[in-house]
């Protein structure tokens, strides 16, 4: 007898009975949840010998199990990288499910850039969201994030004055290092566009993000407070080559609208302070 067959001998003789269990009328261990068997037939030595197997019910427990244990590994995976400091932690909160229905031909649209991720990736394709202060450009785009990441996808939200604080703070070699850093993420969303200084740093390292990012073939996300026309006609030629590379990255363009949700948020803090001083 080979060592397999000697280890399928010593697996004959486990006994996996569960409270519940019966044997079928062909004498196999059923289990009495899924009424599925818990033993298979194989040769050993030339005889038919019984060994234990799991069934369905068990087999859906241990891969619901497996499913769970590597979706905490990709958790810690992705708490690990932003604790580099680069991103925005506090919008890994953003859902879909906190939409107040404002805007839902917006909602349409990212909800299907997350359905349609694997073709949006394959092609290269980003999203620009521009409009005023406070209209859900940042929210929206972090919900994608949000749900890509819960199908374990590295995507991750950063902002330029925390790029450029970072940058700004380290040596040549370091600063390429973030910027490669940032290309982990499968997709990257970059917040407030154009709120950073027009200085000649700014612009250069600006552009060494913006450049990375399209080299590395991954979508990004930028969200800016300023309008297409105002990209495309920009005066100076650093931004100009700056928002044509973010054109050429970001072909689907969504206008954020309306009134400031902030401010409506404000509004329904001061009321209930308000009755709270009422009383």
């Amino acid at each position: 007898m080979n060592a397999f067959d000697e280890y399928i001998e010593v697996l004959a003789t486990r006994d996996n009975r569960a409270n519940g269990d019966y044997n079928d009328p062909d004498g196999y261990l059923t289990c009495g949840k899924c009424h599925t068997r818990k033993q298979y037939e194989v040769e050993i030595g030339g005889k038919m010998r019984k060994v234990p197997v799991i069934c369905k019910c068990e087999e859906r427990e241990r891969d619901a199990r497996r499913a769970a244990e590597k979706q905490e590994r990709f958790r810690d995976y992705i708490a690990q990288m932003q604790r580099d400091g680069l991103t925005d932690t506090k919008r890994y909160y953003c859902r879909f499910e906190q939409d107040d229905g404002s805007n839902p031909r917006v909602t349409t649209v990212c909800k299907n850039y997350v359905t349609r991720w694997a073709e949006m990736r394959e092609k290269n394709i980003g999203i620009i969201f521009y409009g005023p202060v406070g209209t859900g450009k940042t929210h929206m785009a972090a919900c994608i994030v949000n749900a890509l990441i819960d199908k374990m996808i590295p995507a991750g939200v950063t902002n330029i004055p925390t790029l450029l604080n970072r940058l700004q703070g380290a040596f040549s070699e370091q600063r390429q290092d973030l910027i490669e850093h940032l290309q982990r993420y499968e997709l990257m969303v970059v917040d407030d566009l154009g709120v950073e200084r027009n200085t000649p740093y700014a612009s250069e390292q600006l552009f060494n993000i913006i450049d990375s990012r399209s080299r590395s073939g991954k979508p990004i996300i930028i969200t800016t407070n300023m309008t297409i026309d105002e990209m495309e006609n920009a005066e100076d030629m650093q931004s100009k080559r700056i928002y044509d590379r973010i054109k050429e990255m970001c072909p689907v363009r969504i206008a954020m609208n309306g009134p400031s949700k902030r401010t409506g948020i404000a509004n329904q803090r001061r009321k209930i302070a308000e009755d709270v001083l009422k009383t």
